[in-house]
């Protein structure tokens, strides 16, 4: 299937103004869509702003580029974030070894709710000398929902399915999200980690709590390495002809907290070829559990391959 078909332009006007929009292919509809669409000002004293429809910045997975992620879809962890791409502003300031981001968004949900959102991310990046590089990061949001519905859903890490795991349909009023998040990088080792928690104020009832997080290793086989940036994991540039990298995940999500839910562990293990910074070849085995919910002490594999190009 055409999991991700996209269109990017960026136009530069100077040093401190651009425009980016990234359009989509819905294989559904059988049509482009806007996925991007923003105006990005660059500010003296190492601020920037960026306006429009964007990407919500939370943790380390959910604001690298799909393209450049280590697995072939983000850890199932990251479907506790309900955090779309929508309008909104988002506000960065860069210092020598950190980078502080605060946005507010506004969207509306398939019933016409309108929802908004707060965001404040902060991280710390230090460059330890002989190829070992350390990161950590934390993130913080809320979101307004005004009596608007609230579900967790989940495929299991295997977008290809339909999704297979539900919570319960709750009536809620806010919905706050902590993340803390790191990565440690030497030589062809990477490792990263995410943990998260959301706090669902429900309508009427009590209030929930849910969580999940993952920790992801990478070892490349070939003399390459991983470069991380601004909390963002960044485009593998082969230093010979090829790279190739094993990579290993574990990965959960607890929704349970005494109501109708679910909870489930996956396990993946997958290989990476690089035969340049725009083609890559990706394959992985994913093991999932589940033992709490409808489908408790069930159990699955998948098998994933994708190509991706960049041209």
């Amino acid at each position: 299937e055409p999991r991700r078909s996209e269109l990017k332009f960026n136009v530069a006007y100077g040093k401190r103004l651009s425009f980016s929009l990234d359009l989509k292919y819905d294989a559904d509809d059988q049509r482009l869509a806007v996925k991007n669409a923003y105006l990005e000002v660059d500010l003296p004293n190492k601020f920037s702003v960026q306006l429009g429809k964007q990407k919500q910045l939370f943790g380390i997975s959910r604001t690298s580029s799909s393209r450049n992620l280590l697995t072939i879809e983000r850890p199932l962890s990251t479907d506790l974030l309900q955090l779309d791409r929508t309008e909104g502003v988002l506000i960065k300031k860069s210092f020598n070894n950190s980078l502080l981001q605060t946005g507010y968004f506004q969207r509306e949900d398939d019933a016409g709710f309108s929802i908004d959102s707060g965001i404040i991310k902060a991280l710390y990046e230090f460059d330890l000398g002989g190829d070992q590089y350390w990161h950590l990061g934390t993130s913080l949001a809320r979101e307004d929902y005004n009596g608007a519905e609230y579900r967790i859903k989940s495929k299991g890490s295997a977008d290809a399915i339909d999704n297979f795991l539900e919570s319960q349909k709750l009536t809620v009023d806010k919905v706050h999200y902590w993340g803390l998040d790191s990565a440690y990088i030497r030589d062809r080792l990477t490792l990263l980690g995410e943990y998260l928690e959301n706090d669902v104020s429900v309508n009427g009832g009590d209030d929930l709590g849910y969580k999940g997080g993952y920790i992801q290793s990478s070892w490349f086989l070939s003399d390459d390495s991983h470069r991380f940036r601004d909390g963002k994991i960044r485009a593998v540039n082969p230093k010979g002809n090829y790279a190739l990298e094993l990579i290993s995940t574990y990965s959960f999500l607890d929704t349970r907290d005494g109501l109708e839910g679910f909870d489930i562990e996956t396990l993946s293990a997958g290989i990476n070829y690089y035969y340049s910074e725009n083609i890559k070849l990706m394959a992985e085995y994913n093991y999932s559990r589940i033992s709490y919910g409808e489908q408790a002490s069930e159990n699955g594999t998948a098998v994933l391959l994708r190509l991706q190009l960049n041209f």
